[in-house]
């Protein structure tokens, strides 16, 4: 049996969803979003450097400090806020069971 965490999820039209997520080692938050019709594109291929998988998190956990890269991408959105981050640069484990994250409007 698999493990599972749960992700709270809040889409770019304000819908609230709460969803089990099977741990995959080789998932990160932007592949699950865009694989599940949440209307990420994904263009860079999980590279960090197109930002269409910009989400702001809401939970008060720390999930990691972004790297150079991905804070220099995070500069260059206009809607970036401080609990901006990348989905394709959080992994899916369970370090981020809970998490509650709103994907960005598109700049």
């Amino acid at each position: 049996m698999s493990e599972k965490i749960k992700l709270k999820i809040t889409d770019r039209q304000g819908q609230k969803h709460d969803v089990d997520v099977e741990i995959d080692s080789n998932t990160n938050l932007m592949e699950f979003c865009r694989d599940n019709s949440f209307g990420v594109e994904g263009f860079c291929g999980g590279m960090g450097s197109c930002a269409s998988c910009h989400i702001h998190i809401e939970s008060s956990e720390h999930y990691g400090n972004p790297d150079d890269d991905e804070l220099a991408m995070l500069d260059d959105i206009s809607n970036s806020k401080t609990n901006s981050r990348l989905g394709c640069q959080i992994e899916i484990n369970k370090d981020i069971d809970g998490i509650k994250f709103e994907i960005a409007q598109e700049p």
